[in-house]
C-alpha cells in the first residue's frame, strides 16, 4: 500500500513523489537552521591550541542528522 501511495498510485500522476520531495525540502531547511548557528557558535571564539577539538566538532555535527 505505501509503494503505491509514494509512487502516486492513487491516480495522481506524480502527487507521492511531489510529496517525498517536499518531506526532504522540510528535512533540509531544519537542517539547516539548526547546524548553521550551532557550528558558528562553537568555533567562533577557538584558540590555536583548540584546533583539533574544533574539527572535530565539523565533522561530527552533519553526522549527527542521521
Amino acid at each position: 500500500m505505501w509503494g503505491r501511495v509514494a509512487a502516486g498510485g492513487d491516480g495522481d500522476s506524480g502527487g507521492g513523489l511531489y510529496m517525498v520531495f517536499m518531506v526532504f525540502a522540510v528535512i533540509g531547511a531544519g537542517m539547516a537552521l539548526r547546524f548553521s548557528p550551532t557550528l558558528t557558535g562553537v568555533l567562533a571564539n577557538i584558540r590555536p591550541e583548540g584546533a583539533a577539538d574544533a574539527s572535530d566538532v565539523l565533522v561530527t555535527s552533519p553526522n549527527s542528522a542521521g
